[in-house]
């Protein structure tokens, strides 16, 4: 079943790169979970004038069949350095895979 998830940027233009990466990773936990009915994802520049580490936040939002929800938030790492939106994503999913996994 493929989900179309919603997708929101905050403070950001919208990237279909990043668009196509969120649909890869909805797949892929797709595989792992066949009861996802919903799928909600903000992504936000949290300081627009930062000038050091990953301003990035990103929440992921999952209604599972039957009556779950699962959250996931990663806020932004001031103290890291530079890091890619790319693993920045690749992490929320692998987070929400690895929470599915344990619940079911």
């Amino acid at each position: 079943m493929n989900i179309t998830p919603t997708i929101n940027y905050l403070n950001l233009e919208q990237n279909q790169k990043v668009n196509s990466l969120i649909k890869e990773q909805l797949n892929q936990l797709e595989s792992v979970c066949h009861a996802i009915q919903n799928c909600y994802i903000a992504i936000e520049n949290a300081h627009e004038y930062q000038k050091s580490g990953t301003s990035y936040r990103v929440t992921l939002h999952l209604s599972v069949a039957p009556d779950q929800e699962f959250l996931v938030v990663r806020n932004p790492d001031y103290a890291q350095e530079y890091e890619s939106w790319e693993s920045i994503i690749e992490d929320v999913f692998t987070k929400a895979t690895h929470q599915i996994i344990e619940l079911t």
